[in-house]
């Protein structure tokens, strides 16, 4: 039997929309408490009876293909499926705090087939394995998105940790 190789056309091939929507419109404020990330989510979403979860984990680990590419870009989504769109994107750094510098890329993503708008943050913690991609909330109103964003990264100037 020949081993299906784990790339972008079979992350593309093997997603369930459907699955991964309904992921999206849980609570998210608490995604990061929880350890509910993007990347868990995804390969529960083009899992196949023929590479399950845990299978498709380690056979992508090992591949060559880096989904992580795809993270401050907010290119992810819409590289895999047609129904999300890069609505805006925001990168910020803040190094010059006495501990750690801190990275923060968010994007406005748009849903086409439930009309709804996510703030999706990638976060990152230089010189530490403390990072993670997650959404952060879900908008019905594009204009509301972009200013939860300003908000949201007014406060973190104030204290990205």
């Amino acid at each position: 039997m020949k081993k299906q190789k784990i790339d972008l056309a079979y992350f593309i091939a093997n997603f369930d929309l459907k699955k991964f929507i309904k992921f999206l419109d849980k609570k998210f404020e608490e995604s990061m408490t929880k350890g509910t990330i993007i990347i868990d989510e995804l390969y529960n979403a083009c899992s196949t009876k023929k590479i399950g979860y845990k299978k498709l984990i380690k056979e992508h680990n090992l591949s060559d293909f880096n989904l992580y590419d795809y993270f401050d870009s907010g290119l992810l989504l819409p590289c895999i499926s047609l129904n999300f769109q890069l609505e805006k994107e925001s990168f910020k750094s803040f190094d010059d705090l006495p501990d750690f510098e801190y990275f923060y890329s968010h994007q406005i993503i748009s849903s086409k087939i439930n009309k709804s708008y996510y703030l999706l943050v990638n976060r990152n913690v230089a010189h530490t394995d403390i990072d993670a991609y997650y959404c952060r909330k879900k908008f019905k109103d594009k204009k509301k998105a972009i200013l939860f964003l300003k908000e949201e990264e007014k406060r973190l100037k104030r204290d990205p940790r």
